[in-house]
């Protein structure tokens, strides 16, 4: 794809430069021990870890709405997941108790994907800004890279509270670029997931460009650069 000049990419953060599928696995199966110790061999891990998924979009989901803060959104995953290992849920309190043990495995899990640094190696190489604009918890987001050790590659991190709405509402990429006094039309957002990322950004005049990993096979949006991975990304900005 041939466009303006880039100058500015934004990244999401979750699955593009911190595998946190791969973290939230190993705390998930490290906690699923830890709440069920007598039968947890006796569970599809399979069948647990899409329950997580699907009970971790919807609840996240929700905070984003505003329905239920990000500590909440924790004890409503909690709640509805443990009964599919036959453990009564238990008062938030419990909850809460609960959910810090997989928190702590899941931090301790953290880790960049191996093509992060070269791509933002290259990047500064070109003279292009970097920012990280994501739908995560600040405080989270911020620790995640810091503990991953790419907190000073980037300008800002940016999420739903400093820009006013979450991905991939027009208004978060809108902001994102006034705040870092880049312009939309010469600016990159750069996220796994083609809806919110990809398209939202092409939405906001920005140059959508979807990380896909997995090398599905969805059929690619007008307007939406596909790469596979983040090697490809100074190369897809040309």
């Amino acid at each position: 794809m041939t466009g303006p000049q880039i100058d500015y990419v934004l990244f999401d953060l979750d699955d593009t430069l911190v595998d946190h599928r791969a973290a939230a696995t190993t705390a998930l199966t490290h906690a699923i021990e830890r709440w069920s110790p007598d039968d947890h061999t006796a569970h599809d891990h399979d069948e647990l870890l899409a329950l997580w998924w699907q009970i971790e979009q919807e609840q996240y989901d929700a905070y984003l709405r505003g329905q239920c803060t990000h500590a909440e959104q924790h004890v409503r995953r909690l709640a509805q997941f443990l009964p599919a290992l036959g453990v009564e849920s238990g008062d938030d309190a419990f909850l809460t108790a609960q959910f810090e043990d997989y928190l702590v495995a899941y931090v301790a899990a953290w880790s960049p994907f191996a093509d992060v640094p070269a791509a933002l190696d290259q990047l500064e190489a070109a003279g292009i800004g970097v920012a990280v604009l994501t739908n995560g918890d600040p405080h989270q987001q911020r620790l995640k890279l810091q503990r991953t050790g790419l907190l000073g590659q980037f300008d800002r991190v940016l999420t739903p509270a400093e820009v006013g709405a979450p991905k991939p509402d027009v208004t978060a990429f809108v902001n994102a670029c006034a705040m870092l006094a880049a312009d939309p039309a010469t600016t990159a957002y750069v996220g796994d997931n083609l809806a919110v990322d990809a398209v939202g950004a092409t939405a906001a005049g920005l140059r959508g460009i979807w990380l896909d990993r997995p090398e599905s096979d969805a059929t690619l949006p007008p307007a939406v650069t596909r790469i596979t991975s983040l090697s490809a990304l100074a190369a897809s900005l040309l």
